[in-house]
């Protein structure tokens, strides 16, 4: 208890991570334009998802043109009776009255696909993909579908939304890393010391050079751990890193 105590007062490192967009084109005037009748919600998610975005202005004429050219959706629906209270055991109701009781679980993936277009230059093809699965409590048979399982479709089009918005125009994440007090000199705590600098001056090869020799040094849950954290945002290509 008293090493989870002081671990958890330990120091940390903060900073903050601007993912490179996938597509370089300015977002000062976009227009959205939907190529499919059948994509006119997810095309309007869309639009509220870039608006809300810091430098992104949309309007009907803007010079960077994002056309949703092709969605997809499959959402599927099923319903689990419980078959020990349909059978007539005892609930609440008293001795032999059953209670069929059911529950629903709703099953939806939906995928977009979005080209990039500005001036003269070939459009880039940017693909969204979502996935949700609500489970609703169980309830009497009677009981009717509970508002949010009908909302599943709704959200799927949010997702995708953000899931495009979030590679034309990536918001900045925050960065927490554990650090080590005052750790001797060689130990593999004084490695992950320096390899959390390392990566917050953005020095990622060193970083992980350090993260291999700390883990190394101590193969224990934690330094695998922030090994495989580093190794993960050392392969998102044209992640920029800043520190505050």
């Amino acid at each position: 208890m008293i090493q989870l105590l002081l671990f958890a007062c330990a120091p940390k490192a903060t900073w903050q991570v601007q993912p490179a967009a996938r597509v370089d084109v300015p977002l000062a005037s976009v227009a959205v334009v939907n190529e499919d009748r059948a994509c006119a919600d997810v095309s309007d998610a869309l639009i509220d998802a870039l608006q809300a975005r810091p430098g992104v202005r949309v309007e009907p004429t803007g010079a960077t043109r994002l056309v949703v050219t092709d969605c997809s959706e499959l959402v599927k629906t099923t319903v689990e009776v419980d078959l020990d209270s349909a059978m007539g055991g005892v609930t609440s109701r008293g001795q032999g009255q059953s209670i069929e009781k059911r529950r629903v679980i709703v099953d939806g993936s939906a995928e977009l696909s979005v080209e990039v277009h500005h001036g003269a230059a070939a459009p880039s093809l940017l693909t969204g993909n979502a996935h949700r699965v609500l489970t609703t409590p169980w309830s009497d048979s009677g009981a009717s579908m509970p508002a949010r399982a009908t909302a599943v479709p709704r959200q799927l089009d949010r997702d995708l939304a953000m899931d495009i918005a979030d590679q034309v125009s990536p918001l900045s994440e925050t960065l927490r890393r554990r650090l080590y007090r005052d750790p001797e000199p060689g130990t593999a705590r004084a490695l992950h010391n320096a390899a959390v600098e390392a990566e917050r001056a953005g020095e990622l090869a060193e970083a992980l050079e350090l993260a291999q020799e700390a883990w190394a040094a101590d193969p224990s849950p934690r330094s695998a751990a922030y090994l495989e954290d580093l190794q993960q945002h050392a392969e998102q290509i044209g992640y920029a890193l800043r520190a505050d």
